[in-house]
């Protein structure tokens, strides 16, 4: 079960960056510049994790 959740970091993590450059894209009114931040931070914790599974289950 844990392999399937650590496998569904990374594409996860990628919906995460999505959102946070929508900032970048439309501007603060449509998402604000603490949820952008807190969205990237989430999707670097996703990303850590998802790739840490990666290399521990390729060797």
């Amino acid at each position: 079960m844990l392999k399937w959740v650590t496998r569904a970091c990374i594409p996860v993590a990628g919906m995460f960056v999505f959102v946070a450059a929508k900032r970048l894209i439309y501007g603060p009114e449509v998402v604000s510049t603490g949820t952008a931040i807190t969205y990237l931070a989430i999707a670097m914790v996703l990303l850590f994790i998802g790739i840490k599974s990666e290399n521990r289950q390729a060797n």
